[in-house]
């Protein structure tokens, strides 16, 4: 599919076959297609969601001709089965450059078929998006909640769409019915100690995580007060 995948060792002469410079690419930092992109995307709807998710988590550009095929594929990459985007979908949102990702598929087109709810929204909600997500913990679960957090009312219809585990859908809905909650200061011990409570030991922490990026993504400092959160 990419030429920094179609390379071989051969372990008789210790040689790497590298028919389509692969490691010129892999030193360019860039996902390039095998021959012609819109061939290759044509043959697996898949690829497109893939070189999204491969730029995104080695920190890579897609290669021109790549980018653009992503967009003119997009008759093909609705036929693929939501459960391998939902694979692709989670690597990319752990990723360190998520947020790429998610302007990557609202600029390709993609966003519609992967994440309903982000596909009409405004280009300044879905930066706010953008900023918030990656505050937050590295967890599919918390990063899918910040990202659902913009229209709550879909987060059932969304995690359903997406096939996501019992898991995965109670700590994206036990997230988002605590996302209003303000969190007391250190010294109201007494508050802190009862919202704690209320949300759960089990959740505590990426409680505290989730809120902290949906401040941040509203315009608060990146520290503020959270320093003074006991996360025990």
């Amino acid at each position: 599919d990419f030429t920094i995948n179609a390379m071989a060792w051969d372990p008789v002469t210790d040689e790497i076959i590298d028919p389509y410079e692969g490691r010129e690419d892999l030193g360019r930092k860039v996902v390039r297609a095998v021959g012609v992109a819109n061939d290759r995307l044509r043959e697996d709807g898949l690829r497109a969601m893939r070189a999204i998710r491969f730029a995104a988590v080695l920190g890579f550009d897609l290669e021109p001709s790549l980018h653009e095929a992503i967009g003119e594929t997009k008759d093909v990459f609705g036929l693929v089965s939501v459960e391998r985007i939902a694979i692709e979908l989670r690597k990319m949102l752990v990723s360190d450059r998520a947020d790429w990702g998610l302007r990557t598929l609202q600029d390709t087109g993609l966003m519609s078929a992967v994440l309903p709810p982000l596909a009409s929204i405004e280009e300044k909600v879905l930066e706010r998006v953008c900023r918030m997500v990656v505050q937050g913990s590295p967890t599919f679960v918390e990063r899918l909640a910040i990202v659902l957090s913009i229209a709550p009312e879909m987060a059932t219809p969304t995690l359903t769409h997406l096939k996501c585990s019992r898991a995965t859908r109670a700590g994206v809905s036990h997230l988002l019915t605590h996302a209003n909650r303000a969190v007391p200061h250190l010294d109201q011990r007494i508050e802190q100690c009862q919202l704690a409570a209320s949300v759960g030991r089990e959740y505590w922490s990426a409680f505290l995580s989730f809120r902290r990026a949906l401040e941040y993504g509203a315009g608060g400092e990146k520290a503020s007060t959270w320093d003074r959160v006991d996360e025990t």
